[in-house]
């Protein structure tokens, strides 16, 4: 993804992307075909417009949520744009986070760590 689009975003949506995750939009293209970790500005831009309107497991989403994939079976990948470190939050629709407080549930995970069982996966 280009650095313009990442920005388009961060403007359309008024948060601001961690510098570790901008860095994964502009350089993984290994991931590119990957739906756990979306690089599509298109595919992240609509997904995250439907995300604000409400979803369909229900989860409280709220505007410093971002959503950056998901499995093909239900569940989804999200960040918080507001913590300092970049953790990625699965969201499993069979075990169900009633809140983004429910961190047990959500199975957080470093960015970096998620790219590496990605990329494991994948290669």
């Amino acid at each position: 993804m280009r650095k313009k689009e990442i920005e388009k975003l961060e403007s359309e949506f008024c948060l601001n992307l961690a510098k570790e995750y901008r860095a994964v939009l502009e350089n993984y293209p290994l991931l590119e075909h990957s739906d756990e970790l979306s690089v599509d500005y298109n595919i992240l831009r609509e997904t995250n417009k439907e995300m604000s309107k409400g979803n369909l497991w229900d989860f409280p989403w709220s505007n410093n949520l971002w959503w950056i994939g998901e499995d093909g079976f239900g569940n989804f990948s999200f960040i918080n744009c507001e913590e300092d470190k970049v953790m990625v939050y699965d969201y499993d629709h069979e075990n169900p986070a009633a809140s983004f407080d429910d961190k047990q549930a959500l199975s957080p995970m470093l960015l970096h760590e998620y790219i590496t069982m990605l990329k494991e996966a994948y290669l």
